[in-house]
């Protein structure tokens, strides 16, 4: 193997190792998204009708949301409600 063949193999592994390592990085901060602001999704410390936080996919008990930022209080409710199934 020449000279240069052995630099083109070295720069095309850099990039390589480059690209899944911004791949990575960025899966890893899909996954650690910040949370919606109340504001954003309306929150409101009351029910809609029979909608209330404590019914919603996103509800983390005692007083939490898996999507919406800060306390939230169980019969709460917001624009990002999901009914459990």
């Amino acid at each position: 193997m020449s000279e240069d063949n052995v630099r083109t193999t070295s720069r095309r592994n850099v990039l390589q190792a480059g690209v899944a390592v911004l791949a990575t990085g960025a899966a890893a901060g899909a996954r650690a998204q910040e949370k919606i602001e109340k504001s954003m999704v309306m929150y409101q410390e009351k029910p809609n009708g029979d909608q209330q936080c404590n019914k919603c996919l996103h509800w983390q008990p005692p007083g939490s949301c898996a999507i919406v930022a800060g306390p939230i209080i169980p019969t709460g409710w917001c624009g990002a409600f999901a009914p459990k199934p």
